[in-house]
């Protein structure tokens, strides 16, 4: 399998191969097949192993289908131009083959041949796992994986296409670490278990708290904003937002704020400090100092402080999603504070290339690393 030296931003040299495409296919035994497939196929061969039927799936499969087998292609990057796109077509029949493997990932279905009614359409084209670093997205794409992934914690889609991206909820300790400063050699390992997929789901009470008092919270929040611009304003669930040049970045908002008779949209964060839960916002500002909001002007007034984690993490979500105005949401059972957060491009631009640079240095090797010392790879290859 050959490979090409590709120049990625500020001169950072990384080796493109077809690794890139499938540097998560560790625990994706599914496409661990897929791989070999496209092996063979240099060689001159063009079927698909015939142990395929047999390979499980990470996240749980969804059984065979039982819809009319469909063509099915996949993006691989180029050998003569190490970035563009080779449609690599599988026999009609082969595709229910595929079936057994796809699982949380989900199958990548037209509106005709979804399974069920009201299903968010695919394109044919991608997978969760096929698109790691280098490639760009259509939009027609973007658009289909959020729609896909809405729901977020409650849809085992969500989990399974930010496997090997940078999120914003990570982003402000990526950004921080020791290992992007040049103080530490080595990228901590609970980053790169988290950015790839393998860190546990873990709901501590808090988040539970936090998760459970969020619908509240937005039911309030919809109620102030309505009585502030004096008519109702709608709230529309979103899933992941990928972002439209660098695949490897991603933001899950709680929310798309639309005003009606009005083009402007709005992000919505929301966050329900536990620990401040019986307290007013004011309160939690005076005896916190490391909460998230600070008193500004007069009380009742408030702004998220440009130190904290959170300002990182709606900063990557405008800058993600596109959306360059948002309201930052504090909710307790005494208070609802909300908080306008626009767009920091300065800001932006530095958290940016940091997070580049982790993903350059330490997401891609470690992953290249994993997939080279996997047992289950070495016997597919």
């Amino acid at each position: 399998m050959s490979s090409k030296l590709v120049v990625i931003d500020r001169s950072e040299i990384i080796q493109s191969s077809s690794f890139l495409c499938h540097s998560s296919l560790f625990s994706h035994p599914r496409l661990l097949t897929q791989t070999k497939m496209q092996t063979n196929k240099t060689r001159g061969k063009d079927s698909f192993p015939a142990d395929s039927a047999k390979m499980g799936n990470s996240r749980g499969s969804t059984g065979p289908s039982t819809g009319p087998a469909i063509k099915k292609s996949q993006s691989v990057p180029s050998k003569t131009s190490g970035g563009s796109r080779v449609q690599v077509r599988q026999k009609e029949g082969e595709a229910d083959k595929l079936s057994h493997e796809q699982g949380a990932a989900g199958a990548a279905r037209t509106p005709s041949q979804s399974s069920k009614k009201g299903e968010h359409a695919v394109p044919l084209l991608l997978e969760p796992e096929d698109v790691v670093q280098g490639v760009t997205l259509k939009q027609t794409e973007l658009e289909a994986v959020e729609k896909l992934t809405r729901g977020q914690r409650e849809n085992p889609k969500w989990f399974a296409w930010r496997q090997n991206r940078i999120t914003a909820s990570i982003a402000h300790r990526v950004s921080h670490s020791r290992f992007v400063s040049g103080s530490s050699q080595t990228p901590p390992a609970s980053y790169l278990a988290s950015i790839v997929g393998d860190g546990p789901h873990v709901m501590t009470r808090a988040m539970a708290w936090g998760v459970n008092k969020e619908s509240v919270a937005a039911r309030r929040y919809q109620k102030l904003k309505s009585e502030e611009l004096g008519r109702p304003v709608s709230i529309r669930d979103c899933g992941l937002f990928i972002h439209p040049q660098k695949s490897w970045l991603a933001a899950s908002p709680d929310g798309i704020v639309e005003i009606p008779r009005s083009s402007e949209r709005l992000l919505l964060e929301i966050k329900c400090p536990f620990n401040h839960r019986e307290k007013t916002v004011a309160q939690a500002c005076h005896e916190d100092r490391n909460f998230c909001l600070e008193l500004v002007d007069r009380p009742g007034r408030y702004q998220l402080k440009r130190t904290h984690s959170y300002y990182t993490q709606v900063q990557c979500q405008m800058a993600v999603v596109g959306i360059h105005k948002a309201d930052f949401v504090v909710y307790t059972q005494c208070e609802t504070a909300i908080v306008p957060v626009t767009f920091d491009p300065q800001f932006w631009a530095s958290v940016e290339d940091k997070l580049e640079m982790f993903y350059m240095r330490a997401v891609v090797p470690h992953v290249r690393q994993t997939v080279r010392v996997n047992p289950a790879f070495q016997r597919e290859l």
